[in-house]
């Protein structure tokens, strides 16, 4: 790949994993990734947070959902609240409309849930809904001192009554009902772009406008017909907007994309405590470059790397903040063969809000993107060898109490898991699967019937693997393994799995001395988002009893 350093830092800040060449069109990416990443983010004083935010708009806009399903998860990773996300995208439904507001939330919301964050978020509106003389009131006194009576002037041109309709909508809704509520303040939202003035000159460069006296019929109110706009598109759609002077200096204007305006103040803005560059070496502690910090979160994010094997380990560490005054215990958390750390992430963080220092990372060859290997070098022996490299590096750092130790898991990552509790029984205080694939090794035989018959490449469970993965894991029998661990042990289980049949956990409990099995009722392999809740809720509590997390 053609990436400049700054590119490269800047996208594995933001998603956690560094970039990979794109299939088909890696030139084009590259372009594409240099300019946003290096050229864009290096320019200006905005942090991190408020270019995701102005990103999220953008994309709200433009309605580009896969890219902002990616720059919502991007913005949480960088200690974006989901309540400044939402509202960000909330703001936006007087420009665009409802329909396409309702689109961008919808992908928010899925992502939200995918980071374990419940819904719906706390309420964030400050103004009686009902009452219109409220919302008019209040929407007066963020909209007047802003643009005086510019906005009843540029409509007292429409025919009765539209003519105070439009202005009372504009009042009552893009600011009564949205630049009032919390989470975002006044000078963080669009409705700081609701500047009227180039109206005029649209009118004179567009004689089709309506004039007084001629029918709008829903040329200003699109909205009325088909719900595609809202009262603010009306306004900006094609208005040319001056550059004028601000409270902070001078302010640009623009119509963009599609009419969304948006409002950039040219600022001075001195180093604040948002970022902080840590020290780069992970064996004395989990600080790392690009370490974000939040007000909003009780822990910090930091990016950590590991060395197994002679190849990189890359993931991330969120330590929480009371860890800075006494040590805190400690969950790893292990992926599924076909996933990535972003998949147990959520999970981390919800161990990391907990009192836990929470480790995520991409398994050699698993993930391919944060760790170096490939997929078909990669076997449950490799990823066992990873787990003990972090394990190992992780005990070490001052902010964890190595007495105090857990070993999370999902499918295959749940197996490994299990091998490294079994293998290292007195470094582990308590283990958490979900949905373990623990007869690794009778499904492998069952698959090749001999050794001799696995092939150099094959794939497995959606993945491209190759012959080292069959050959390690031929002779593993996980399940016996893990009846040799002593200590606590918790497997949430789908009674729906169909990948991994409960009847595996099952048998599994039955065998293990201090075993607990949770069935989720109608959950099938992964659970979805309908049943997260309820896992992480059960496991976090099993930690909690069993002392690794403290008691709530």
């Amino acid at each position: 790949m053609a990436l400049t350093p700054q590119a490269r830092e800047t996208f594995t800040r933001l998603f956690g994993v560094e970039p990979q060449p794109h299939p088909t069109d890696p030139e084009l990416f590259d372009i594409l990734q240099n300019g946003i990443f290096d050229e864009a983010f290096s320019t200006g004083v905005l942090t991190d947070v408020e270019r995701e935010l102005l990103t999220i708009t953008v994309l709200t806009a433009m309605q580009t959902l896969p890219q902002l399903r990616a720059h919502v998860g991007a913005a949480l990773n960088i200690g974006a609240s989901p309540l400044q996300l939402r509202e960000a995208i909330y703001q936006c439904a007087p420009y665009i409309g409802f329909p396409k507001t309702l689109n961008a939330i919808d992908i928010a919301n899925g992502v939200f849930e995918a980071h374990g964050i419940s819904l719906p978020l706390e309420n964030a509106g400050t103004v009686d809904a009902t009452d219109p003389n409220a919302r008019e009131q209040a929407g007066a006194a963020i909209q007047t001192p802003l643009y005086g009576n510019e906005v009843k002037e540029v409509f007292s041109a429409l025919p009765e009554p539209f003519d105070e309709f439009v202005p009372h909508l504009l009042t009552s809704s893009a600011f009564g009902d949205f630049a009032t509520r919390g989470g975002l303040d006044v000078a963080q939202r669009p409705a700081r772009a609701h500047q009227p003035r180039g109206h005029r000159r649209h009118r004179r460069l567009h004689p089709a406008a309506p004039a007084r006296g001629r029918s709008a019929q829903g040329r200003l109110l699109p909205s009325e017909g088909c719900g595609r706009t809202g009262p603010g598109h009306a306004l900006h759609r094609r208005s040319l907007c001056p550059v004028r002077s601000g409270p902070r200096g001078p302010v640009r204007r623009e119509r963009l994309l599609g009419g969304l305006p948006l409002t950039l103040h040219v600022v001075t803005r001195p180093a604040g405590p948002f970022t902080m560059a840590a020290g780069p070496d992970s064996r004395s502690g989990p600080a790392q470059q690009g370490e974000h910090v939040t007000t909003t979160q009780p822990y910090l994010s930091r990016q950590v790397t590991f060395t197994a094997q002679g190849q990189r380990i890359g993931g991330l560490a969120y330590v929480p903040r009371i860890a800075s005054s006494a040590p805190a215990p400690l969950v790893i958390c292990c992926h599924g063969v076909e996933g990535s750390h972003t998949r147990v992430a959520p999970m981390a963080r919800r161990f990391a809000a907990a009192g836990a220092v929470a480790v995520c990372f991409d398994f050699r060859g698993g993930g391919g993107s944060a760790s170096q290997g490939e997929t078909t070098a990669m076997s449950a022996l490799t990823e066992l060898a990873d787990l003990e490299a972090v394990l190992t590096a992780a005990c070490a750092w001052p902010e964890v109490d190595a007495s105090r130790v857990a070993l999370f898991g999902l499918s295959l990552g749940g197996a490994v898991a299990a091998l490294a509790a079994a293998r290292h029984s007195q470094r582990i205080t308590a283990l958490a699967l979900w949905y373990p694939a623990l007869r690794l090794g009778e499904n492998l035989r069952a698959a090749f019937r001999t050794p001799a018959a696995v092939p150099e490449e094959f794939d497995w469970a959606g993945t491209r693997l190759g012959r080292a993965y069959a050959v390690d894991g031929w002779n593993l029998e996980v399940g016996a393994e893990l009846a040799t661990y002593r200590r606590p042990v918790l497997i949430v289980h789908g009674d729906q799995d169909r990948a991994v049949p409960i009847e595996v956990s099952r048998a599994a409990v039955s065998a293990t001395p201090d075993a607990e099995l949770v069935t989720i009722s109608g959950a099938a392999h992964g659970f979805g988002d309908a049943n997260w809740e309820e896992a992480m809720r059960r496991t976090i509590g099993f930690l909690a009893w069993n002392g690794v997390l403290e008691e709530e």
